[in-house]
């Protein structure tokens, strides 16, 4: 209406004028208290005299909060921005002056130590070139937030794993409304109190770096076992909150006390003594920074500030508390797309489910930063660590051990491949260090069957051990003479991929041995091949195949009056005389030539007919007896059998055989004419 003043002057004049004071007290929580400040700025000087006798501002972002950073860059569950999404949190983000209004100002980073960006130098370092390691003054943390540099691509509305590219615009009206603000100081006359939260742990900074994530899942059958393994990697942009407890899970303590060097009377809440002694879960169930006002100490300070007297009250002190012996706590921070929870002994829950989120644990604190969910549970408490797939890639799972604001020991899981189906679990125990000795168990697929088992290693990343495919080591069968040593012994390798060879990709040799000697008799005997030397980085010696030693006699053909051709070229072949009996004469020799009588006398086999020949009679006619039965006779020197023709039809050729203990069989072709 034309002559009147905004509403909320109006309203305060009214408040004022029905006030019997004459004057009004303003309580402004959280960015209430940014609004109660322009407008005290707005009257000005004398009206503010006039109209208002008491400022009191409870977990107000003074200075702004890091928080803002992180819900405007890659999206998170603010308590003063209220968002159903932390995509939507960040799209309207961009597109809301107050959202921006809570970014750090100057003076934000004169007051408080942290940096509220920090960039890695070896896995950005184009970032970090371009807007330094640790981002500690308002202009560097709008030229990265605007990416001035221009090195970011734009992401989409739902990739929150990237930062998103914000308006100058915004940002530059973010550092108008703060220069005016922040230099505000309560006029004579005027009563200030300040009032923060404390204990809950409160995000100070970002980290941005990168991490290998698994762009190629895949599978191979070791022993009728699939195992899983990344085949490929990519880098993959990402953040980890760092936080202090010295804050109200969003506003840190320094920004909520600001008064530009005016007398002020500070308070502070201990929020986690209260939760705890008062059996209230964590978040959204316990008092933070949203509901802080629902303390009922901090009430009933409010009302005595209000009426001008003083008492002491429970859980509220006008110094900073000191932290407890209950400080410590562990950190888990996962890069996606799994839940992230714990379940006490109890069975109670914390964490992410795949609809949403579930807060049954007191002290237990859980939260969302884009992609990347931060879990805080105390050190003292047992129980188990619970991941669930939600999709197919991998994940990344930092562990920190933290006493107050100062980390201990860490440790990372790296790249892990994953499924919609994926279950992994860590038990939490308060004697064991999960940064230095915990157990990762893997359930790729989701059967209730181990897949992978990660020991972590204390302040270093442990990254998926390389899948080793199995090879198969063949021992080579060999030959020997009797009596002649052992030949060395070998194997084949196979089972080979990627064009691989042996030469390229193993080291060593196998160890090979046989039961045989250089004084073991004629026959087979087993070679059995071990891993002996050999090392691969691929490679995993699976399968072992045994080979066969085969000792067999010397053999130089049968002796006369056969004429053995193959040994002796220039002879032609034997032909006897038709119904005559003939001597076949044969020696078995060792190595050195010796003749040696056989264990097991050579078997006479049945001669075979061949072809028919005409070639004349060129041996002499024997009158021997014939020998009967299948045995060759030793007669002390050499082995022989006199064979009879009679009966046989004349005008062909004949092979005749020698089945030796050594497995072979020798022959010979004579003719009988």
């Amino acid at each position: 209406e034309a002559g009147r003043d905004p509403y909320i002057i109006e309203t305060l004049k009214q408040l004022a004028a029905t006030s019997k004071t004459g004057k009004v007290t303003i309580i402004g929580h959280s960015q209430g208290g940014l609004i109660a400040k322009a407008l005290m700025q707005q009257i000005g000087e004398a009206e503010t005299i006039a109209l208002i006798d008491k400022v009191i501002l409870v977990a107000t972002p003074q200075l702004g909060t890091p928080k803002a950073v992180a819900g405007l860059l890659n999206g998170t569950q603010m308590g003063i921005i209220g968002a159903v999404s932390d995509a939507k949190v960040r799209d309207l983000g961009q597109h809301t002056p107050s959202a921006f209004s809570l970014l750090p100002s100057t003076n934000y980073f004169t007051y408080v130590d942290d940096p509220v960006v920090t960039i890695s130098s070896t896995t950005l370092s184009t970032w970090s070139q371009a807007y330094g390691e640790k981002i500690h003054d308002q202009q560097n943390m709008f030229n990265f937030m605007s990416d001035a540099a221009q090195l970011r691509t734009k992401p989409r509305y739902d990739d929150l794993k990237n930062p998103e590219i914000v308006g100058m615009t915004f940002l530059e009206n973010a550092r108008i409304m703060h220069n005016a603000l922040d230099v505000w100081t309560p006029p004579a006359g005027v009563q200030l109190t300040t009032i923060a939260g404390w204990g809950m742990e409160t995000l100070s900074r970002i980290e941005y770096y990168t991490v290998n994530k698994c762009v190629r899942t895949a599978s191979i059958v070791i022993l009728g076992r699939t195992s899983y393994y990344c085949a490929e990697y990519a880098p993959q942009v990402t953040l980890k909150p760092q936080t202090v407890v010295d804050g109200d899970g969003t506003v840190v303590e320094p920004s909520a006390l600001w008064a530009n060097g005016a007398n002020s009377t500070r308070w502070w809440v201990n929020l986690p003594k209260y939760n705890i002694e008062n059996i209230i879960q964590a978040s959204p169930f316990g008092r933070d920074h949203k509901n802080i006002l629902e303390v009922p100490q901090l009430r009933n300070l409010l009302e005595n500030i209000l009426v001008g007297t003083t008492a002491s009250h429970d859980y509220i002190s006008t110094t900073a508390p000191a932290s407890t012996g209950n400080a410590e706590r562990l950190h888990f921070t996962l890069h996606s797309p799994l839940t992230l929870g714990f379940t006490d002994t109890f069975g109670n829950y914390t964490g992410a489910t795949a609809t949403g989120t579930i807060f049954n644990i007191p002290d237990v604190h859980y939260e969302r930063y884009g992609e990347v969910q931060w879990l805080s549970i105390p050190k003292e408490l047992a129980g188990q660590l619970i991941l669930h797939g939600t999709g197919s890639g991998s994940f990344t799972l930092d562990i920190d051990e933290v006493s107050g604001n100062d980390t201990l020991s860490a440790t990372s899981f790296e790249g892990i491949p994953s499924s919609i189906s994926t279950v992994v679990i860590m038990d939490i125990t308060p004697s064991v260090s999960p940064a230095a000795s915990s157990t990762l168990l893997v359930d790729y697929d989701g059967d209730r069957t181990i897949d992978l088992s990660l020991v972590s290693k204390l302040n270093e990343i442990v990254l998926l051990p390389p899948i080793k495919f199995p090879l198969t080591v063949t021992a080579n069968s060999k030959t020997m003479t009797l009596g002649a040593p052992i030949p060395p012994l070998t194997a084949t390798l196979s089972g080979f991929v990627d064009g691989d060879i042996a030469s390229t990709s193993i080291t060593g040799v196998p160890f090979c041995s046989t039961t045989a000697t250089a004084s073991s008799s004629v026959g087979t005997y087993p070679i059995v091949c071990t891993t002996g030397t050999l090392v691969s980085e691929k490679y995993d010696f699976i399968t072992f195949t045994i080979g066969t030693l085969t000792i067999f006699y010397k053999w130089s053909g049968f002796s006369q009056p056969i004429n053995a051709t193959v040994y002796n070229p220039t002879q032609s072949m034997s032909v006897f005389k038709g119904g005559s009996t003939f001597p076949v004469k044969f020696q078995l020799k060792n190595a050195s030539g010796t003749s040696v009588q056989a264990i097991i006398a050579p078997l006479w086999l049945t001669p075979q007919k061949l072809s028919p020949m005409n070639a004349p009679v060129g041996e002499p006619t024997y009158s021997d007896p014939a020998t009967s039965g299948t045995t060759y006779k030793w007669d002390g020197t050499q082995y022989h059998y006199n064979w009879s023709t009679k009966g046989l039809q004349v005008g062909y050729w004949y092979r005749i055989y020698a089945k030796l203990e050594d497995g072979t069989i020798q022959s010979v072709v004579v003719g009988i004419r």
